[in-house]
């Protein structure tokens, strides 16, 4: 991280702790939802922060949106913290007031041990978290571009794209794809059958630390891409949106 010789304190959000880093017109917002992922419910009152600015935090509103500024032209990697739910973190990338809505479907500790154990996924000691990096990657139709609330998100229904292929390509020296193939999901659940997107969700289990890019590819479409900075324990919401 650079160190800045001008320190100043910007405006935050409701509920939020300023960033001490910029001049606010070196900042812009990181806008998104965060909701259960089987009930589909806002996470009200979750904790949403940024990991390279651990003193900016803000909190999901009752309609399950949130909002957070952080400095321009400098990556930043959003973490989710609910009671009773996985912890779970952004892509990594470069954030531009442009970018679509930030999605996390998030879920409970129940059912993410339930998933473990069906998927044969190592969790921590204390069951709360991935053993290993978890990568979980969405392939979203073109019109979930213009979300931006979660009750639209809600009212278009299923927008997961079927039939698409994922890869996980790794960043920097030796490169490469990562070894292990996704486990996609089909009827809300991992099905190791399958051999592509049913819902438009897989999954990669124990990916090596490392910084790696999310390929979607089907035949006749193009997808966005997205970069996952991978770590022992953590749960990563990848997302490839349709062009």
């Amino acid at each position: 991280m650079l160190l800045i010789a001008a320190v100043c304190v910007a405006a935050a959000p409701a509920g939020a702790q300023a960033s001490s880093c910029c001049k606010p017109a070196d900042l812009t917002t990181i806008k998104g939802i965060a909701y259960d992922y089987v009930a589909v419910t806002a996470l009200t009152g979750a904790t949403v922060s940024v990991v390279e600015y651990p003193n900016l935090k803000t909190r999901v509103d009752k309609s399950g949106g949130f909002a957070l500024k952080v400095p321009k032209n400098r990556k930043s990697t959003v973490v989710v913290d609910a009671p009773d739910h996985l912890r779970s973190f952004s892509e990594t990338r470069v954030r531009k007031a442009s970018d679509p809505l930030l999605a996390f479907g998030v879920t409970t500790l129940e059912l993410s041990r339930g998933i473990a154990v069906f998927a044969n996924i190592p969790l921590n000691a204390s069951q709360t978290a991935p053993k290993e990096c978890l990568v979980a990657a969405s392939v979203s139709v073109k019109a979930a571009w213009k979300f931006k609330t979660l009750a639209q998100a809600k009212a278009y229904g299923s927008y997961g794209v079927a039939g698409a292929k994922l890869s996980l390509v790794k960043s920097g020296k030796g490169g490469g794809s990562f070894r292990g193939l996704p486990v996609y999901f089909g009827n809300g659940f991992p099905d190791k059958s399958l051999t592509s997107t049913v819902s438009g969700v897989g999954m990669f289990i124990s990916v090596p630390a490392g910084t790696y890019e999310l390929i979607a590819t089907k035949p006749g479409s193009r997808f966005s891409s997205s970069t996952a900075v991978c770590k022992p324990g953590r749960f990563i919401e990848l997302g490839a949106g349709q062009l």
